[in-house]
């Protein structure tokens, strides 16, 4: 390693063990930030929005502290209690870590994302009830198998670095179900709304449109058939005329 590789790993190691809560809080808002502005990115590039939502990220960012504040202290007291490596401690860690911490996380993040988006606790709710099992599934999808690696073969201090890292992509996709999956659903309904609405005037067309269409038949049904009785009432005047004036011809 080069003597600026061996600096730069010196300084780290120096953060990591005199900042360790201010390096796993901040490491944990940056990379959920970074996963809400990959995902807003994916947004425009599909027409979903005009252009980057600061205040959405902001608000990832808040969160994001408060969850790894949190989960900093929670991996302190799991480590404390389970000090060993032998797989069944390592088993029994990321049960407790699934069972425990994923969701007071997923709470947070729904709930606390709620407040500062001034929900009402019935909408937040809702969204918790839609959302958090989606969310708890792809979680111990991701982390179930990275966190056994985490478990048993890094130091504690970098405990949640490694798990801050291994959740870029999940953090992109908490911004997709937090946000995107809400756009995507309100562009279906807006659909439907438009399709029903076609669908109602087609209807309402074609009903007040054919009484127009049934009235001029009736009325020109009418008028041909005035004129065939016009017609056959001449032709049996004129037969009946004739006949008259036949028979006077003959018997003259």
């Amino acid at each position: 390693m080069s003597a600026a590789g061996r600096r730069l790993c010196a300084a780290a190691a120096y953060v990591l063990d005199k900042h360790l809560f201010a390096t796993n809080t901040f490491s944990g808002s940056a990379i959920m930030c970074f996963g809400d502005v990959a995902q807003q990115c994916v947004e425009r590039y599909h027409g979903l929005s005009d252009g980057h939502d600061n205040e959405r990220t902001a608000r990832i960012a808040v969160v994001g502290c408060i969850l790894g504040s949190i989960q900093h202290f929670f991996y302190q007291l799991l480590d404390k209690r389970y000090p060993t490596r032998d797989n069944l401690t390592i088993f029994r860690k990321i049960l407790i870590d699934q069972t425990v911490c994923t969701p007071i996380n997923i709470a947070i993040f729904i709930y606390g994302l709620g407040i500062l988006e001034n929900k009402t606790f019935a909408n937040m709710n809702e969204e918790f009830k839609n959302k958090s099992l989606m969310i708890f599934l792809v979680d111990c999808a991701v982390f179930v198998p990275s966190q056994y690696i985490n478990f048993k073969f890094l130091d504690p201090k970098y405990r949640l670095l490694f798990t801050n890292i291994v959740s870029i992509m999940y953090d992109t996709f908490l911004s997709y179900i937090k946000y995107t999956h809400d756009i995507l659903k309100s562009m279906e309904i807006q659909k439907k709304c438009k399709k029903n609405k076609i669908i109602q005037y087609n209807e309402l067309l074609k009903k007040y449109s054919c009484k127009p269409i049934k009235s001029a038949m009736k009325i020109t049904t009418t008028v041909y058939t005035t004129i065939l009785y016009m017609l056959i009432y001449n032709f049996i005047i004129y037969t009946s005329q004739i006949i008259r004036l036949l028979f006077k011809y003959l018997y003259i």
